[in-house]
């Protein structure tokens, strides 16, 4: 799928520091977060296609490396695309 492809290259993309002046000190920032946009869109498509399901979540929480920012974004997604059984089967299958 094109998103995860993007997804894979906006990770690989992100966890480069450029240092950046501020001050007269050179200091390392990271770069804007690029990964937001592609998760999202990922994200939004899978539920449109209600497709997405726990264990692709917890997929997607292992290569991104934040749980609670891929939790919440699928959650959110759920909850607008699919019914309401699917959001509490989630929420079921997730608390077990």
């Amino acid at each position: 799928m094109v998103l995860e492809r993007e997804l894979a290259r906006a990770l690989k993309k992100w966890t480069y520091q450029e240092p950046t002046r501020v001050g007269g000190r050179e200091i390392h920032m990271p770069p804007p977060d690029i990964r937001r946009p592609v998760l999202d869109a990922l994200l939004a498509c899978l539920a449109g296609q209600k497709a997405l399901k726990v264990h692709r979540i917890e997929a997607l929480c292992q290569q991104v490396g934040d749980p609670g920012l891929v939790w919440m974004t699928a959650l959110d997604w759920i909850q607008q695309l699919m019914s309401e059984e699917d959001l509490l089967a989630t929420i079921e299958e997730v608390l077990r």
